[in-house]
């Protein structure tokens, strides 16, 4: 593990999310990395008055005559998944506020994880071909937006088991053992499936970590350690 201090060159700001299942340590470690001396500021969410804006310009999508029909077999859209989706449309414009600092933006709960909920439990509007043209945005715009990917996860047991541990509320809380791996195991799938879309045109790479067998403190290193490699005049002997 190098001990090199993250010290960015590039004009713009690299971009990181924290993917992964309910439980696998995400916001832990995020938190470990903006409260630490290292390059790290944390992506805020939208205002209010942005996704105002946003709203305006989604709103034709979500509420198409052939949607509102189709509204009435399935669901609509829950305030949450509205939600993600004008996160999604807003957040480009907060990383470009973020660029002058030269700072690694970091994402927990980002555009990938909203993506992959979406296309997993989302209403099946969002599977109509309709909505194909923003779907293939969105992969367009993160795939290059995402300078990398930290994929944490553990064993379904060991999520399940810090899920119930914690405060927060969530649908496997409750839910017998089956079920809620269930879930688990399709939100794991449909994040690889958002992931491999957007690999298909773009150049993401991904960290996958164990957290059930690395500490915050290791894992944070083995981030640092591959954000250097997006810093080549930092990792050039002659500079050090």
């Amino acid at each position: 593990m190098s001990n090199q201090k993250v010290q960015l060159t590039n004009d713009e700001s690299l971009v990181i999310e924290l993917v992964g299942p309910a439980g696998a340590g995400k916001s832990t470690l995020y938190k470990f990395l903006c409260q630490s001396r290292e390059p790290y500021v944390q992506v805020e969410t939208p205002t209010t008055i942005e996704c105002v804006r946003q709203l305006s310009r989604m709103a034709w999508r979500v509420f198409q005559p052939a949607h509102l029909w189709g509204y009435r077999k399935d669901r609509f859209f829950s305030w949450a998944e509205i939600r993600s989706m004008l996160y999604l449309c807003a957040w480009p414009q907060s990383l470009q506020n973020l660029n002058y600092l030269r700072r690694v933006a970091v994402f927990d709960h980002g555009p990938i994880y909203r993506l992959a909920a979406l296309r997993e439990f989302g209403p099946r509007e969002l599977r109509y071909r309709s909505m194909q043209q923003w779907w293939q945005r969105s992969f367009e715009v993160w795939g290059k937006q995402l300078s990398l990917l930290v994929w944490l996860d553990a064993p379904n047991e060991t999520l399940l088991e810090r899920i119930r541990e914690r405060t927060q509320p969530h649908a496997c809380k409750s839910l017998e053992e089956q079920k809620a791996f269930g879930i688990l195991n399709r939100y794991r799938d449909a994040l690889g499936d958002v992931i491999a879309a957007m690999q298909v045109s773009h150049d993401l790479p991904v960290l996958r970590m164990a957290s059930d067998k690395q500490s915050v403190e290791i894992m944070a290193g083995l981030v640092r350690d591959e954000i250097l490699k997006f810093t080549p005049e930092v990792n050039d002997p002659q500079s050090m």
